[in-house]
């Protein structure tokens, strides 16, 4: 063998790493919301370390801890978290969501209160802070006021 077709320890080493470091950077972001949701579920057991987590990024599991919860609304509105209910979400989810699956938030308003539906509200948990929540009317015939926000 000649010189010009001979490889390197070198060469041979720095391929390797490149390879390796190329299959960790493709393998990460799974890898890395699956540990990030795996952290957050841990922590959020402690009630006092809730206040640095939003539920907006909370998952199933997280939200359905919170119901009988009470969300202070803007304009003095307050809402009971009452269901937390899954969806089917068939296929793949994209890496860049934190949550495994969808659900729907169910609230009912405290007192006879009317809340604007098909709007973004600014949310207030007494433990998870505020939180963009977009919430639609879905009125039944037991519960007239009805309002829930889907989570993706």
């Amino acid at each position: 063998m000649d010189d010009t077709t001979r490889v390197s320890r070198r060469t041979m080493l720095v391929t390797l790493a490149g390879g390796g470091t190329a299959a960790v950077a493709i393998a990460a972001p799974a890898f890395s919301n699956q540990l990030a949701q795996q952290v957050r579920e841990a922590a959020v057991t402690n009630g006092w370390a809730r206040q640095f987590f939003s539920l907006a990024n909370a998952g199933f599991t997280e939200w359905r801890q919170q119901v009988g919860s009470i969300f202070l609304l803007g304009g003095g509105f307050r809402m009971k978290l009452v269901a937390v209910t899954p969806l089917s979400s068939k296929g793949k989810r994209p890496s860049s969501v934190g949550r495994s699956s969808a659900f729907i938030a169910v609230f009912d308003p405290v007192g006879n209160a009317a809340v604007p539906g098909d709007l973004i509200h600014t949310a207030r948990h007494p433990q998870y802070g505020t939180l963009p929540i977009f919430l639609s009317a879905a009125p039944t015939a037991k519960s007239p006021r009805r309002m829930v926000a889907v989570f993706n």
